[in-house]
């Protein structure tokens, strides 16, 4: 081969090598300007993450309560935060599954009024089960003949009774049958049922006067719950804590009476003791219930789950009653 050829042969290899050099650093060059879009889109949807926190932290400290040092608490407006985030969270899921991202807007559908409906909602639930309740109890109370067979029966009646009140709290609590409409309201109105049967039984061999007195003190001291709940102070931090201190006290109380029973001994300030003891646990769990069901705590009960804030509050509100009556009743003997 002549020189000339052996020279455009070397020419026509290194002009491929150097074509080849272009197409990868072009490549390279693309590749580095869609990373470089990719961070950019990312850094844009952070700041608009932040700007929508920074919004909400805005809009939740202006209605926060000043403390008495004129410091604005923030604690509230955490709270709320957590709620909105946990609001969207399927939300966001979907929009990331349909969508790849948030490129266009963060999908904040948390509606802030949707508490107060779950608020009325379940006093409404809790209102027409204590309206039911007083109406049977009335009605059995005034009826001789079925006044007679709870007293005749008073035993018997109390322990059914107390079954049935335990089956449909296992049920409640245990099984997703308190978010299934019309399951959780039959269930809802067998609570009642058993409850009623409760307090008739409590009731039946007590003076009429004892009962509107228990009522009113029961009244009183729901209002003065409701009042606690709705104070700036977090009652729901120790529910952890009220809750170990309910369940010694009740083993506590539960060997004390057993003991009492088959000794056949009876200590009335013991009873009183411990009848007091467990009003006070008694009024500190309704108004940690009651904070859960108005949010904004550390500890609060889902928007779905209104029949079991209903029960929740029904069963507290008839055991705090029984209990004021329980001691009215010592003391008047």
């Amino acid at each position: 081969m002549s020189k000339k050829g052996i020279a455009d042969v070397i020419r026509s290899e290194v002009n491929i090598f150097i074509e080849d050099e272009k197409e990868k650093r072009f490549n390279d060059n693309k590749n580095l300007e869609e990373q470089k879009d990719r961070e950019t889109k990312e850094r844009q949807n952070t700041v608009q993450i932040n700007d929508q926190v920074r919004d909400l932290e805005k809009g939740v400290s202006a209605k926060s309560v000043k403390s008495t040092d004129g410091k604005s608490k923030s604690s509230i407006g955490q709270r709320t935060m957590w709620i909105q985030f946990l609001g969207i969270r399927e939300a966001a899921r979907e929009h990331i599954a349909t969508t790849g991202g948030f490129e266009d807007h963060v999908p904040f559908t948390y509606d802030p009024e949707s508490r107060n409906y779950f608020v009325k909602f379940v006093f409404i639930i809790l209102f027409l089960m204590l309206l039911l309740t007083v109406g049977l109890v009335a009605l059995i109370l005034n009826t001789p003949s079925v006044k007679e067979v709870f007293q005749n029966n008073y035993l018997t009646c109390l322990i059914i009774s107390l079954v049935i009140i335990i089956f449909i709290s296992c049920l409640m609590i245990c099984s997703p049958c308190s978010r299934r409409p019309p399951c959780n309201f039959v269930c809802l109105f067998i609570a009642v049922m058993g409850m009623s049967f409760v307090v008739v039984t409590m009731t039946c061999k007590v003076r009429t006067q004892l009962i509107f007195y228990a009522f009113i003190a029961t009244a009183v001291v729901v209002f003065f719950c409701v009042l606690l709940a709705c104070s700036s102070f977090d009652f729901t931090k120790w529910y952890l804590y009220v809750v170990l201190i309910a369940v010694a006290f009740g083993a506590v109380a539960t060997i004390i009476s057993v003991s009492m029973f088959f000794l056949n001994v009876y200590y009335k300030p013991i009873h009183m003791v411990i009848l007091l003891i467990g009003t006070i646990l008694n009024v500190v769990i309704l108004t940690i219930e009651l904070q859960t069901i108005l949010g904004g705590r550390a500890v609060e009960i889902g928007e779905s789950d209104y029949a079991l804030a209903a029960f929740m509050l029904y069963t507290s509100i008839i055991d705090l009653f029984l209990k004021i009556l329980q001691m009215m009743y010592i003391h008047d003997r």
